[in-house]
């Protein structure tokens, strides 16, 4: 699904009318995915954020609109399951990549919302990787970098031969 925690910032900069970095930077320190793990009393002083907009705002608003684009898109993928008969089949359930994988409390929302096991997904098997990208964040290109040389590698081994040349060499097993 073409839907990420971009999606949240971009809902956070209409609610707050803000920029889209500012709307980031909340989102990052103060957000959550869950409305419960957010005092009611708590605020956010946008003047500490190092631009330029001030005010104080409730932190809670901050994770209601969380909360409401977060439902939506495990929403969005109940229905993709469901199209797909895996609604609740998933015996290793969900993995989510990506830098909106470590918005607190998110793995427990996509629990309840899903009604399946949710983890948080990390590179994983690479040789050297360093602290810098042993991150959620790097998960999804990291993946395809590596299915990519998969699939190239794949395809050299294929290719290069023509079809004559797969024939003789199919020929020869039957030839003394």
């Amino acid at each position: 699904l073409p839907v990420g925690s971009l999606h949240i910032t971009n809902d956070l900069a209409i609610g707050l009318r803000s920029s889209i970095d500012l709307a980031e930077k909340v989102k990052l320190e103060y957000g959550s995915a869950l409305i419960s793990d957010v005092g009611k009393k708590d605020i956010i002083d946008l003047s500490k954020l190092g631009f330029e907009e001030k005010g104080i705002i409730p932190r809670i608003e901050v994770s209601k609109i969380i909360y409401a684009r977060l439902s939506e898109i495990f929403e969005m993928v109940g229905k993709e399951l469901k199209k797909i008969d895996r609604h609740g089949l998933l015996p290793a359930g969900v993995v989510m990549v990506g830098g909106g994988a470590k918005m607190p409390s998110l793995v427990d929302l996509a629990k309840e919302e899903l009604g399946l096991p949710a983890q948080i997904g990390f590179p994983l098997e690479l040789d050297g990787i360093t602290e810098e990208i042993d991150d959620p964040s790097f998960a999804t290109a990291i993946g395809l970098v590596l299915w990519g040389l998969d699939n190239r590698n794949k395809k050299q081994d294929n290719s290069g031969e023509s079809t004559v040349g797969k024939i003789k060499i199919w020929l020869k097993r039957f030839l003394p």
